[in-house]
């Protein structure tokens, strides 16, 4: 599995599409604070994946594609 962390500076929520350059069919979010796992809707493409990115406010997740 790919694992990638990402973090919410600001005290604002923000959403983004995001592509990330992994092979894998399953994404999903995991928070490191309650330590729950949720799948995400994603899109494969050749050599990667789209997927939609929301963070609350100084929210950190991390993703993983497998």
């Amino acid at each position: 599995a790919s694992v990638y962390f990402f973090f919410n500076e600001v005290p604002q929520s923000v959403s983004h599409a995001v592509t990330i350059k992994a092979l894998g069919a399953t994404v999903e979010a995991w928070d490191p604070a309650t330590g729950t796992v949720s799948p995400l809707a994603s899109t494969p493409g050749k050599g990667s994946v789209t997927l939609k990115l929301d963070l609350k406010p100084y929210e950190t997740k991390l993703i993983t594609i497998k």
